[in-house]
C-alpha cells in the first residue's frame, strides 16, 4: 500500500469540471481536496490518502514535502511551482513539474540528488505569466 497526499485550498467551481477529472457536478462548492479524496477512495479504498487543506507557502512547504517520497505538481502558477521545486531540492526529493494551457502541455522530472538538473538550472528566473504553460 502506498500513501498519496493532495494539497489544495480552493473549492470546486463549474469551470473546473472540463479539465479536473477528479470532480463532478455534485462536487461544485466542495473543497477540492475532499472531492478528490472521495473520488480516489472509490477508485481504490486500499490507498492511504492524506488531505492537506491549505495553501502551500514558504512557511509550510518543507513540512508538507517532508512527508512524501516524490512531489507531483499540478499548480497553476509559477510562484508555487518554484516554491515546491526549491523545497524538493533542499529535501533531496524528486519534483515532477506539470503545466498545461489549452491543448498544449509540458512535463518534466527534476531530481538533482540523482545527478540531474534543477528547475532553476533551466529557468533561473520564473517565466512571465502567460509565456509558458502553468
Amino acid at each position: 500500500m502506498g500513501t498519496l497526499g493532495i494539497a489544495d485550498y480552493d473549492r470546486v467551481a463549474v469551470s473546473n469540471l472540463n479539465r479536473q477529472i477528479l470532480h463532478g457536478y455534485d462536487s461544485v462548492g466542495k473543497a477540492k481536496v475532499d472531492s478528490a479524496l472521495e473520488t480516489l477512495r472509490r477508485a481504490n479504498p486500499e490507498v492511504n490518502l492524506i488531505g492537506i487543506h491549505k495553501r502551500i507557502t514558504p512557511d509550510n512547504v518543507l513540512d508538507i514535502v517532508s512527508g512524501f517520497d516524490i512531489v507531483l505538481d499540478g499548480s497553476d502558477n509559477f510562484a508555487t511551482k518554484y516554491l515546491l521545486h526549491d523545497a524538493c531540492f533542499f529535501a533531496g526529493k524528486p519534483y515532477v513539474f506539470g503545466g498545461a494551457t489549452r491543448f498544449e502541455g509540458q512535463a518534466s522530472l527534476f531530481y538533482p540528488a540523482a545527478g540531474g538538473p534543477c528547475l532553476r538550472c533551466i529557468w533561473p528566473i520564473p517565466p512571465t505569466d502567460g509565456l509558458v504553460p502553468t
